[in-house]
């Protein structure tokens, strides 16, 4: 398992999960598929941002 944190939310990641498809939403968005069958997430450009800039160099 793979524990991350994020805005004070800790989440764990099964060994072997990993994004298996990413399909663009119009120009503000991308929806991702995960190996696992979850893909109802939509994740905006400026929070995969925001995302980016926070992890640790």
């Amino acid at each position: 398992m793979i524990a991350w944190a994020h805005g004070g939310v800790e989440l764990t990641v099964a060994p072997g999960l990993h994004v298996a498809a990413i399909e663009p939403i119009g120009n503000y968005a991308l929806r991702l598929s995960f190996s696992d069958g979850h893909d109802r997430g939509i994740y905006p450009w400026s929070y995969l941002r925001e995302l980016a800039e926070r992890q640790p160099a």
